[in-house]
């Protein structure tokens, strides 16, 4: 890409709804994305952090307050007792509150632990596994949530859980070998990611961006861009740059954003052609204080926003308010 970057800022959303003794444990978009927080109180950030040991499960309960953010004003949801680590936060269209650890350790053949929760007016309704891995968590227009899976979830990481090679002669198939996995509200499996013609098969899900009842998804190796339409027919485009972990899209242009590596900060703005990402224009995006979007600790596609968290506060851009190629 040769074309000079075409310079974008992101608005202000509002600040998060943090006070000095509480930690984030997890920020997340609804499923019309609007922005949410899970946080706890400092004192139980190690908790809810976990071990490391590979099991999904805290040490103990620990309290998770969700807050979500409507037209710049944050509302909590109510306090949950969580025990569970790191847990992915997703709201479901029936008011539900789901809190999914990205680690599910295999007991047994038949048994693995349930690390995906969902509450109903602050209390456990029904516990559930959905795998181990889990990179990502989306919930469509109509109640499905989708699931994203790094190499650990598509692999079993040389069984470091209970899954994959576990020996020699003795494989067990992840969860989320297919690398995206659509669930029910209770946690029953109705579809996974068939790679469309020409694409190898996912290993590691880097960008989910899920959206009325479309599912979009750019995922190692091919990283191309892949969406996944409401009756499930596939379509994909072949993108200029790879790697990028996050995706917004309006159907005839995407932007993509790498959050790490050499390339942290790259941002580069496509239309989606017939099969291929073309007409590339790099995106020089920054926050309204001019500092660069690497700066953030925290980028998300949703629908066609960009939503980014940089310190204490929350940033948007909508792909409406960039134009489709730099002035001449």
């Amino acid at each position: 890409m040769t074309a000079e970057a075409a310079i974008v800022t992101l608005r202000e959303v509002a600040p998060l709804p943090l006070t000095p003794d509480t930690s984030v444990v997890r920020l997340a978009l609804d499923d019309r994305g609007a922005p949410m927080v899970a946080a706890t109180p400092r004192e139980f950030a190690d908790v809810a952090r976990g071990t490391g040991a590979g099991s999904g499960l805290a040490e103990r309960p620990y309290p998770v307050t969700v807050h979500r953010c409507e037209r710049g004003s944050w509302t909590s949801l109510g306090t949950l007792i969580c025990d569970v680590v790191s847990p992915h936060l997703q709201v479901l269209p029936d008011g539900a509150i789901a809190l999914i650890s990205p680690f599910c350790r295999r007991i047994s053949a038949d048994v693995m632990e349930e690390t995906a929760v969902r509450y109903r007016d602050g209390v456990p309704e029904r516990r559930f596994a959905l795998g181990d891995g889990i990179e990502d968590v989306q919930v469509s227009g109509d109640g499905v949530v989708w699931a994203a899976f790094s190499d650990r979830g598509t692999t079993g990481d040389f069984g470091v859980a209970g899954w994959g090679r576990l020996g020699r002669d003795e494989w067990v198939d992840p969860v989320g070998m297919s690398g995206l996995v659509a669930f029910t509200g209770d946690g029953t499996p109705v579809a996974e990611l068939d790679p469309p013609a020409g694409l190898t098969h996912a290993v590691d899900c880097f960008a989910l961006n899920v959206w009325d009842r479309e599912v979009w998804v750019s995922y190692f190796p091919d990283f191309a861009i892949v969406c996944r339409s409401a009756t499930g027919q596939l379509r994909a485009w072949s993108m200029p740059v790879a790697g990028s972990d996050a995706i917004c899209t309006d159907g005839k242009r995407a932007i993509a954003y790498t959050s790490y590596g050499i390339h942290r900060g790259r941002c580069v703005q496509v239309t989606l052609a017939d099969g291929q990402a073309e007409l590339p224009v790099p995106l020089d995006a920054r926050l309204p204080d001019g500092a660069p979007l690497r700066s953030a600790q925290w980028v998300r596609g949703k629908g066609a926003a960009l939503h980014a968290v940089a310190g204490s506060r929350w940033y948007r851009l909508d792909l409406d308010d960039v134009a489709p190629r730099p002035a001449c």
